[in-house]
């Protein structure tokens, strides 16, 4: 007969499919005397009983030899009783362009495990505008997980909203997000914030983007314009915080101050970066640039550092 019985048990569990997830683990009576050269356990509980197999081994000890048989139990998916995040929206958000982290929820049974089998869409709403399409402020659950794609809310800058999720069913809870802040850009942006590149070619110039806020798609050319030099250039808004002007080419290699108007007001320098467009023309050679070029002798003289760029027939650097 055997000496005593044991009872461990191990599992073989799908992956977490979100960080608030950990594995679950079995309890119950873990040592029972034998009688008749059996053990009966009892009392034995599943925490956190995510779907999978698992495997009990029970051990004991005959005759001073260690021996052990294994039992196989999967426990299935239940029905949908709730809606998740797999992945929350930000903290913060800028107004008015797509979400930087786009929500992805899933249907779950009252374990938490996800239920692939469910058919339908969650969509999102706030108490305020979510100014996407039908399109993107709804998401399909796909194998029991729905991903947002080009998600975009509008609302008053500071402010905090929340947003609350409804599956298509309408039988499943609503799921409602923490707090979210509007914020214009990023906190701190100016209305001409910067722009990029510093060089197009003056034989057939090229396309800079602004970067800022307060643009709006329903600005026209006449509210949103760049100006280099002589030159007016209707801005194409590409979102809230982003605009893009084509600039013409120039006869010849030069540089000049990059303005953007917006509703009759003109900002003559971005908040950050450079403020200067040069036109480059064709690489005939190299440039060196230091900003010290003498010196006092020394035993051990030190020379600043010296800057090459490849540059055309006016020195100007050609990116």
């Amino acid at each position: 007969s055997a000496d005593a019985a044991g009872l461990a048990v191990t599992a073989v569990l799908p992956k977490p499919l979100s960080s608030n997830r950990d594995l679950g683990f079995v309890s119950g009576l873990l040592l029972q005397p034998s009688s008749g050269g059996q053990a009966t356990f009892s009392g034995i509980t599943v925490t956190k009983a995510w779907a999978g197999t698992y495997t009990i081994t029970l051990s004991s000890t005959i005759n001073g030899v260690a021996v052990q048989s294994l039992q196989n139990f999967t426990i299935l998916h239940g029905s949908a009783v709730a809606i998740a995040f797999v992945t929350a929206p930000a903290s913060s958000i800028d107004n008015s362009i797509p979400l930087p982290v786009q929500p992805v929820l899933e249907v779950v049974d009252v374990a938490g495990n996800r239920v692939p089998e469910y058919i339908g869409y969650v969509e999102a709403k706030s108490t305020t505008t979510l100014v996407s399409g039908p399109e993107n402020s709804r998401a399909n659950f796909l194998q029991g997980a729905a991903t947002f794609s080009g998600l975009t809310f509008k609302g008053v800058v500071g402010n905090r909203y929340t947003f609350f999720f409804t599956a298509s069913s309408g039988s499943l809870p609503v799921v409602y997000s923490s707090p979210i802040t509007v914020a214009d850009c990023g906190q701190g942006a100016g209305p001409f914030n910067s722009f990029s590149p510093y060089s197009v070619s003056a034989s057939d110039g090229g396309v800079v983007t602004l970067k800022g806020r307060g643009f709006a798609v329903s600005n026209v050319a006449s509210q949103l314009q760049c100006s280099l030099g002589s030159q007016t250039i209707a801005a194409v808004v590409v979102d809230a915080c982003t605009a893009t002007c084509s600039v013409g080419s120039q006869a010849a290699p030069g540089c000049d101050t990059l303005k953007l108007s917006l509703d009759g007001v003109t900002w003559s320098s971005p908040l950050q970066g450079s403020s200067t467009l040069c036109y480059a023309g064709t690489v005939v050679g190299a440039t060196a640039f230091s900003s010290i070029t003498s010196y006092v002798a020394s035993p051990t003289l030190n020379l600043t550092a010296v800057t090459v760029a490849v540059a055309d027939s006016a020195s100007t650097p050609v990116p």
